[in-house]
């Protein structure tokens, strides 16, 4: 009786180490997602500045938070069923395209000297409405365009494109307020986003399952019903929102771990974080084929997140410090990677809109 053979792993600098990459749409799709996040970024540091000039009511301050994070919460759903109603493809390029919209009614409405916080707050309830659609459809397509054995490296790829976009984004917003001013941050805004709505002109969308048309309404319902019986489900939606939880606490205690050291140390903390976080994503983007059991890569970069916090609240020494703000950030990157991926593998296509909303 003859052994089956092993399946040989590729070589370690092999171009299968990053098969995602390979595949010419997923390359269109990540480059249209970096795009909207550095847009996203610059518009909502114009939006703060704006917000911080015109009044310094801390209701007004709140009201605009609501009005950024209420319609998005209530759009949800319906955003979602739209998406498995007609493909999370034009639902993706129409939302992309209108990401142009916030930008244009602040930038317009300060040439013409019409710039109140009402006017902020119009662009804060068109940014939401935009991000509310955004969000199931990028979801959903992600699963779409990096099936199977590319699945893992193509979540890590996605995950190093907005953790691009958070340290790049304020430095252009510095570089372009040092050169023009703040209020042209808003014109790259919308060149930006209409950029990465053109470049999703492009991508052929993935094939998909025709839907039942029932109303929008008992879809909703569908979804809701669905989600609200499947445990595994809830779970990993919310550990996919945990690492959130994290980088509050990281951005709160900083200036802590800092004191004494000076600017200098104050941006190396802020960086480390990032800076793992690339690392580890370069990693599991790397090896992402390799992968099929995502349970030890939770467990592991569970217990490394929980073994750094640990020591940090123990020590005040800078530099361990900075290489445990390091290793935060490479094990956020890893669970979040692999509860994504777990969630991306277990939704199933008919439902995906719906679940990927939340």
């Amino acid at each position: 009786m003859t052994a089956c053979p092993r399946a040989s792993r590729p070589p370690f600098f092999s171009r299968a180490r990053f098969a995602a990459l390979r595949v010419p749409e997923f390359r269109r799709f990540c480059l249209s997602g970096l795009l909207d996040e550095v847009a996203g970024w610059l518009l909502f540091a114009a939006q703060g500045w704006l917000l911080i000039n015109l009044t310094h009511r801390p209701q007004t301050v709140v009201l605009f938070f609501i009005v950024r994070m209420a319609p998005k919460a209530l759009v949800a759903l319906p955003a979602g069923t739209l998406c498995d109603r007609v493909g999370p493809m034009p639902v993706l390029r129409a939302a992309r395209m209108a990401g142009v919209a916030p930008a244009l009614i602040l930038f317009v409405g300060a040439l013409a000297g019409w710039l109140t916080v009402d006017l902020l707050l119009l662009s804060a309830l068109a940014t939401s409405l935009c991000q509310a659609f955004e969000r199931p459809a990028q979801r959903s397509l992600l699963h779409g365009y990096a099936p199977g054995e590319r699945l893992v490296g193509g979540v890590a790829l996605c995950g190093m494109a907005s953790t691009l976009a958070a340290l790049a984004s304020p430095l252009l917003f510095v570089a372009v307020a040092a050169v023009g001013g703040v209020l042209w941050a808003l014109p790259v805004q919308v060149l930006l986003a209409l950029a990465s709505g053109l470049v999703l002109l492009r991508a052929a969308a993935p094939a998909r399952a025709a839907v039942a048309g029932h109303s929008v309404g008992k879809e909703c319902w569908a979804g809701l019903r669905y989600l609200l019986t499947t445990p595994p489900i809830i779970a990993l939606l919310v550990l996919v929102s945990s690492p959130g939880v994290l980088d509050r606490l990281l951005t709160f205690v900083t200036p802590e771990y800092a004191h004494g050291n000076g600017a200098a140390a104050m941006t190396l903390l802020f960086l480390a974080p990032a800076t793992g976080a690339l690392i580890g994503g370069s990693l599991l983007a790397w090896i992402g084929g390799e992968l099929r059991r995502l349970l030890p890569l939770a467990l592991g970069s569970s217990s490394v997140a929980v073994v750094s916090v640990s020591l940090l609240a123990t020590t005040r020494f800078f530099f361990l410090s900075l290489i445990l703000f390091l290793l935060l950030g490479a094990a956020k990157a890893a669970f979040s990677i692999a509860v994504m991926s777990a969630l991306q593998r277990r939704v199933p296509d008919h439902a995906r809109g719906r679940v990927m909303t939340w």
